[in-house]
């Protein structure tokens, strides 16, 4: 009993300590500080990572390069479906440059310089993709395409794909029909 009687006197003076009465000594309430969660310090990707990056960022451009050549050479060849092809091609290549590019993707040391060396390759191969892309006659068009000389992005890439552990058939492990 004794006990439920000293419970009662400590709930008793919490809640007159928590009235409102006017309190003159309170020191100011904390206020929650901001910690900032630092950012996770970004690490090498590893060599399993690092293939299946490459193939993801690699492989929509050489399907698209696939099938831009397959509309190049249908018959009757229609140019608005090679442009488009083309033009998809083009915007296929941007984006693997960019990928490739990307500062804060890390290679592993073995391959960050070939995969450098392919993104810069690559310029020629969007330009001539560009180029192909912009031409409204069949003449132009087969022009354009004729004159485009592909960068020797192939090596490289051979390289990476050496270096990865990845196959060196670009149909297969990119899965071109």
């Amino acid at each position: 009993m004794k006990k439920m009687y000293a419970v009662m006197a400590l709930a008793a003076l919490a809640l007159t300590g928590c009235s409102g009465g006017a309190q003159t000594n309170s020191a100011p309430p904390e206020t929650a500080k901001a910690t900032a969660t630092p950012s996770p310090t970004p690490t090498i990707m590893t060599k399993a990572e690092a293939g299946k990056f490459y193939l993801a960022t690699i492989c929509p451009s050489n399907i698209l390069s696939d099938k831009a050549g397959k509309a190049v050479q249908a018959e009757p060849f229609n140019l608005k479906a090679a442009k488009s092809a083309t033009a998809a091609l083009r915007d296929g290549y941007r984006k693997a440059i960019e990928t490739l590019s990307n500062e804060k993707v890390l290679w592993p040391d073995p391959v960050k310089a070939d995969v450098a060396a392919l993104a810069e390759s690559m310029y020629g191969d969007l330009s001539g993709a560009e180029n192909a892309a912009n031409q409204t006659t069949d003449a132009g068009f087969f022009a354009a395409w004729n004159d485009w000389t592909t960068a020797p992005a192939q090596p490289n890439a051979q390289k990476i794909r050496l270096k990865l552990g990845l196959s060196s058939d670009t149909d297969a492990s990119c899965k071109i029909k």
